[in-house]
């Protein structure tokens, strides 16, 4: 196979697996129940390299009053929370420790990244001979 070839392969393969996350993300939060919730503290950690790593926890209350209290799944390498930030979550009415932020990048950041490397892909496929 040419590299042209193997490039349209890999750029199938992402754009599919992304398309699969997309839906996969749609379905999971099918259901849920929102509610608004305030960040009471960003957490810093340190990855193997040394390079800081910021999680929101966040505190928020369900249908039923009872409060809970939870971590950001994304992590960044800046804080894209502030202390005292007002945010809408996401949460299984039966489970509510199945919680997410309600934002893009909670949600998605996998399938973006995916169909990022499709691009990538279908562009290595159209300058390779």
């Amino acid at each position: 196979m040419s590299v042209r070839e193997w490039a349209f392969l890999a750029a199938t393969l992402f754009f599919t697996l992304s398309i699969i996350l997309w839906i996969a993300s749609l379905l999971r939060y099918r259901g849920y129940s929102t509610a608004q919730a305030t960040v009471a503290s960003v957490e810093v950690e340190f990855d193997s390299d040394g390079n800081k790593q910021f999680y929101a926890v966040y505190t928020f209350r369900d249908s039923m009053g009872r409060e809970f209290t939870n971590r950001s799944i994304a992590r960044s390498n800046f804080s894209p929370y502030q202390d005292g930030q007002t945010l809408q979550v996401l949460y299984h009415p039966e489970n509510p420790d199945r919680v997410t932020i309600n934002s893009f990048r909670e949600k998605y950041a996998w399938a973006l990244t995916l169909f990022a490397f499709g691009i990538f892909a279908v562009i290595v496929a159209l300058i390779a001979r």
